[in-house]
Parts: C-alpha cells; sequence; structure tokens
C-alpha cells in the first residue's frame, strides 16, 4: 500500500480493495480491472499501458480515483471529494499520482505478472527518457 501526503500535512494510504474498486466503478463507471485487460469485451486486443497512462497522466481522473480509494478515511475527517481537491495541489498531486500508481501496481502484480513486467520496464524506459 502506497502513501501521500497533502498539502495540510495527512497521509492518505491508498490501499486498493474490492470495496475502492467497486466505488470506482459505481461512481465514475472506470472499471480498474480492466486496466490490466489485453483483451475488451469483444475480444479484440488492446494495449493496456495505454489505459494505465491515461489514468496516471490525467490530473482530475487521478483526484477522483484517489478520493475514491481513500473515501473512508475521507469521511472520517468529514471531507468532501471538492475539499479533498483542495488539498491536492501541484507537487501533492504528482505525490498523489505516484502512490496510486505504486498502489495499482501492487494490487495488480500478484494476478499478473506478465503485466507488472510490462509496468516495470515501462517505467525503466520511462526514467530513461527524464534522465
Amino acid at each position: 500500500m502506497a502513501t501521500f501526503k497533502d498539502r495540510s500535512g495527512t497521509i492518505w494510504d491508498l490501499e486498493i480493495t474490492a470495496g475502492a474498486i467497486k466505488r470506482v466503478l459505481s461512481l465514475t463507471g472506470l472499471n480498474l480491472f480492466t486496466l490490466v485487460e489485453t483483451e475488451d469485451a469483444n475480444g479484440n486486443k488492446r494495449n493496456p499501458i495505454e489505459d494505465w497512462a491515461k489514468l496516471i497522466d490525467d490530473p482530475v481522473k487521478v483526484c477522483d480515483v484517489a478520493y475514491l480509494i481513500a473515501k473512508p478515511q475521507a469521511d472520517a475527517k468529514g471531507l468532501t471529494d471538492e475539499q479533498f481537491g483542495e488539498l491536492l495541489g501541484g507537487d501533492v498531486l504528482v505525490s498523489c499520482g505516484e502512490a496510486l500508481d505504486a498502489s495499482l501496481r501492487d494490487f495488480f502484480s500478484a494476478r499478473h505478472p506478465e503485466f507488472a513486467r510490462m509496468l516495470k520496464k515501462m517505467g525503466e524506459v520511462d526514467r530513461r527518457q527524464k534522465a
């Protein structure tokens, strides 16, 4: 489970659970399980890496998905999704995206080791490009 610290210093745990996946699906229509599938519902080939990158690179989706994963914590603090979003400015939003990415990788790597290897290779290429 990955964590990140918001602008106020609160540490949020982004542990992926069945309940979190159900919340994300119910409230956004995004099925996190499809992020690792190499075929769509009709049997057509698809590139799961592209969908993964679209999620992680979209700040609005990162904020929404992170909030829904952390919703029990936010509820305990009495925070709405908008208030949660206000805590994710600048570098904090980047840290939140990195924590979401790490949590999703941890959750799916045991079930889909080949996908975990693809993501690892993608991360290595990304690091080399940034260097």
